[in-house]
């Protein structure tokens, strides 16, 4: 895998064909410097589908990096773009208050100011997405105790173990914000109490192939999730012990 820099879109065709179907490489775009912006880049992002990061984007105002953030958490695609993660996962550890330090700050699409801000204003996504992520910790509790039972994972698994949960219909959370499970910085959310009384089944996101033709499982198995690593350990530790 190569990381490329200082890259600009469009590309042009002659790269497209360079390319190929198969592109395992991640592509650093000058925002500065490209021809496209604000969410149309989103949109050319969204149907590239090449794995890809901005850069110099500090220059764009408030106004259009929050309708930026809007359109890639509003769309049914999942779309990688660790800038746009970092700060999501700053969104959801302000809105509990979970202490940020400033070099968490790096990296990120919009500044402490500008978090703060969108916190105010974006309310009632943020609400939504705090739910889903709370459902998605007892999600990974089971998730833990399937892998430690080297057992393959099937959809009729997961239906039983949400036999008395609310399903919800996902419609209004897009994949997109799971590009947060990425971000080793968004497991501090974990860090404060969960939500118990509204754990919700998200039959959609757990059982169907919306993150490049994959489920959410091998997703939450990152090197990033750190959460899930303890959890199996922990839990591997307690059924070694009950064992002897």
């Amino acid at each position: 895998m190569t990381v490329y820099k200082d890259i600009t879109v469009p590309f042009n065709i002659s790269q497209m064909e360079n390319l190929g179907d198969i592109d395992k490489n991640i592509y650093i775009i000058n925002y500065d410097k490209s021809s496209i912006k604000g969410v149309e880049i989103i949109d050319y992002l969204t149907v590239l589908s090449k794995v890809c990061d901005l850069s110099n984007y500090e220059n764009i105002d408030t106004e259009t990096k929050f309708k930026m953030m809007q359109r890639l958490y509003h769309q049914p695609e999942f779309i990688f773009l660790p800038c746009m993660g970092r700060a999501l996962s700053l969104i959801l550890l302000v809105s509990k208050n979970i202490d940020v330090s400033d070099d968490e700050y790096k990296n990120s699409f919009l500044t402490k100011e500008e978090i703060s801000q969108y916190i105010l204003q974006y309310n009632g996504d943020i609400k939504l997405y705090r739910e889903f992520f709370d459902s998605l910790w007892v999600f990974m509790m089971m998730l833990s105790k399937l892998i430690i039972k080297q057992k393959d994972i099937e959809e009729k698994d997961i239906d039983e173990l949400y036999v008395d949960v609310k399903e919800d219909d996902c419609s209004l959370i897009s994949p997109a914000i799971c590009n947060v499970l990425f971000d080793d910085v968004f497991f501090k959310y974990y860090e404060k109490d969960i939500d118990v009384e509204n754990i919700k089944y998200y039959k959609k996101f757990y059982t169907q192939r919306l993150f490049n033709g994959k489920t959410i499982v091998p997703v939450l198995v990152n090197e990033a999730n750190f959460v899930i690593r303890k959890l199996i350990y922990l839990l591997d530790k307690v059924n070694n012990e009950v064992k002897s």
